[in-house]
């Protein structure tokens, strides 16, 4: 997945920033919780998007967690960054 390519995903469905800094590395992208499935995000979140990934949960009942996860060169704590 190119950076253009997660950035359009990212906004056609709404994400939220997501930020997990653990010791090992850094998680940074989006998520969104959605009461139905995304057949969209569904269907990422079995491909090998390299450098991103796509994961995607039944979190209870009908609600689903999609998270998209880019390389740290993409985005930061404020959001995209310019492209280079």
């Amino acid at each position: 997945m190119t950076r253009a390519e997660a950035k359009a995903v990212f906004d056609r469905h709404n994400m939220e920033y997501l930020l997990n800094n653990s010791i090992e590395e850094l998680h940074i992208g989006g998520y969104c919780v959605t009461d139905h499935a995304v057949p969209e995000l569904d269907a990422l979140a079995q491909q090998n998007l390299l450098p991103c990934a796509v994961t995607a949960e039944c979190i209870g009942g009908d609600y689903h967690r999609y998270t998209l996860v880019v390389p740290a060169a993409w985005m930061d704590r404020s959001g995209w960054k310019e492209e280079e």
